[in-house]
């Protein structure tokens, strides 16, 4: 089995629908042949994986990628032998849950920020301004406390 097959190009690790072609695929004068159908069909799905990879904000690992097409099984990764061993549900959900503190960290980075110039404009402005600014600013303090809230409850939902 090619466990570290590399693209010849740029160095880095082949993306999984290329290993699996590798594995899958025999070289014959005109090219390379499928072994069998299934195996072509599998290559397809994960060669839309790894195009979506691209355009994800959170693309999925190459692992994952296999996971999501080939399934799992206990103590095994299909496609990687028996060797590689699959991520728990426990890791899995610790993986999540410290995404969600993060994204919460970062949400309370942006408040702080946000505060912090709006009070440098307070200063700035005209008393008529204040009362307009003053409105908006309530205004958005109350959608930042909604985002807050939103990810909080997201939060308590991946501890239960």
């Amino acid at each position: 089995m090619l466990q570290e097959v590399r693209d010849l190009a740029t160095r880095n690790k082949a993306t999984p629908n290329a290993v699996w072609e590798i594995q899958h695929t025999h070289k014959t004068n005109g090219g390379r042949v499928w072994l069998d159908p299934k195996s072509q069909e599998i290559h397809g799905r994960l060669q839309e994986l790894v195009s979506q990879k691209k355009e994800n904000q959170h693309p999925l690992t190459g692992d994952e990628i296999l996971e999501s097409v080939l399934g799992e099984r206990s103590g095994y990764v299909r496609g990687k032998g028996y060797g590689k061993k699959p991520i728990t549900k426990r890791a899995r959900k610790q993986i999540d849950v410290e995404a969600s503190v993060s994204s919460a960290i970062e949400i309370q980075e942006e408040r702080v920020e946000y505060e912090h110039k709006l009070q440098e404009e307070r200063n700035e402005l005209q008393p008529k301004d204040q009362e307009k600014h003053a409105e908006l600013e309530r205004k958005m303090q109350a959608e930042i406390d909604q985002r807050i809230q939103a990810q909080l409850a997201i939060l308590m939902s991946n501890f239960q």
